[in-house]
């Protein structure tokens, strides 16, 4: 009986070794247990994916009619020698870009809300067709679409303007600041403030909108169907722009991204340390595809998987122009025109080839550059804070000419059926052909 006893005992010993956990009940209900915890973490990480990818949108109406928003200017060849007219509006430095819509030139001034307005001039000899008050301060440069100019206001405001008259058709209050100026395409305005909005452009009906992480940091930047906004969480978030619904969002390696500019396919965004990067807009998330990444590049880290792949949509980044930031002025004929602020009071304008971010040309300048460009006729117009104007040949970036404005400048001038305006820091508007 002992050694039976004793036998029955050892067997109960052997059974409850450890590593034999395949007969141990206490190791597989915790191994189960483990795999249920598991199998929970994988669907709950799906389910996340699932409701990032196809994020909720709604829409109440539809465009009641269709607007052809694009303004084509005319080439300007030769350099601008005649002032045609010069006029003052307000009395404070003009820091937003005019307007030239036809035969109309839309001038927002004012850095207090006391001073703020918007002017209507006749492009010919820049008479005043109508002024108003805005009660705020003006940030962005007007936009125009059919009847309306649309300006965006301080207070967190769009209103939506007669060209004619300056009377307010319609208006939108949003519960933040507006980021930028509004977007117009096919009847759609669309809006970036803590939401992306899009609204019809005519009535003001909301069509969709949509959250984007915690709120937006950039005005909106569309290219065909997609549109592309900053968040303040530090991504670049592509939307459909029939829909609302998210394609894809890309976390940016730099901040003080400012203006992505887009050409077909490819985005273009810059910032910190001159940093540019190339963003494919055609492509999509992949539910899932970012919590893999997570952890391909935690068992990465711990050298126990290869380098995770480049993001979807990565196309190039380029950090060699090394100044202290950049923000991109424009795109065309396959390059990216970016804007470099260096040390001191210098700047650079820097073409790259949007194909693979290389430098084709750069030119130097001896104070920053403005924001905004003229591009036409197989070169560039870009300006200088102390009132230099530079137009450049697009291919090599040689000097086609060079106009000395007698102002400081905070904006690049604007140009339409063959007639050259600059709006300077002394509160001018100067019209020359």
């Amino acid at each position: 009986m002992a050694k039976l006893k004793n036998r029955h005992t050892a067997r109960l010993i052997d059974v409850w070794v450890p590593g034999n956990s395949g007969n141990n009940p206490g190791n597989y209900h915790w191994i189960k247990k483990l795999v249920i915890l598991i199998l929970l973490l994988v669907i709950l990480i799906f389910l996340t994916s699932l409701w990032n990818y196809y994020d909720v949108s709604f829409k109440e109406k539809t465009p009641s009619s269709l607007v052809n928003e694009s303004l084509i200017t005319a080439p300007i060849i030769g350099k601008p020698g005649k002032v045609i007219w010069s006029v003052r509006a307000g009395n404070t430095p003009l820091l937003v870009t005019p307007l030239l819509d036809g035969e109309t030139v839309y001038v927002v001034t004012g850095n207090r809300p006391e001073t703020g307005k918007i002017f209507a001039l006749d492009i010919s000899n820049g008479g005043l067709i109508w002024e108003r008050n805005l009660y705020s301060v003006a940030d962005h440069a007007p936009v125009a679409a059919g009847d309306l100019i649309f300006v965006v206001i301080r207070t967190g405001e769009l209103l939506a303007l007669d060209k004619n008259t300056g009377k307010t058709e319609w208006s939108f209050s949003s519960e933040s600041l507006i980021r930028g100026s509004p977007v117009v395409l096919n009847g759609v305005l669309y809006l970036a403030a803590s939401k992306v909005y899009a609204f019809d452009a005519m009535l003001g009906g909301l069509i969709w909108e949509h959250q984007v992480g915690n709120s937006v940091s950039q005005q909106v930047t569309i290219s065909g169907d997609v549109l592309a906004v900053i968040s303040s969480d530090g991504h670049i978030n592509l939307v459909d722009i029939s829909n609302g619904k998210r394609r894809m969002t890309f976390r940016l390696w730099f901040g003080n991204t400012k203006f992505p500019q887009s050409d077909t396919d490819t985005l273009v965004l810059a910032g910190d340390k001159a940093n540019v990067l190339a963003i494919d807009l055609s492509e999509k998330d992949v539910p899932m595809e970012k919590a893999m990444r997570s952890w391909w590049r935690v068992l990465w880290k711990l050298d126990l998987a290869s380098r995770p792949p480049l993001p979807r949509g990565f196309l190039w980044w380029q950090r060699d122009l090394k100044g202290l930031y950049a923000h991109t002025l424009a795109m065309d004929h396959g390059f990216a025109f970016i804007g470099v602020k260096d040390f001191g009071n210098q700047s650079r304008l820097v073409a790259l080839d949007i194909s693979d971010g290389s430098v084709v040309w750069s030119n130097q300048f001896s104070s920053g550059l403005t924001q905004g460009t003229i591009l036409n006729a197989g070169a560039i117009t870009v300006a200088t804070e102390s009132g230099d104007i530079y137009r450049l040949s697009i291919d090599k970036g040689r000097e086609l000419w060079h106009l000395k404005h007698d102002g400081e400048l905070s904006v690049s001038p604007v140009t339409s059926k063959g007639i050259f305006v600059i709006a300077d820091k002394e509160g001018r508007i100067t019209a020359l052909r």
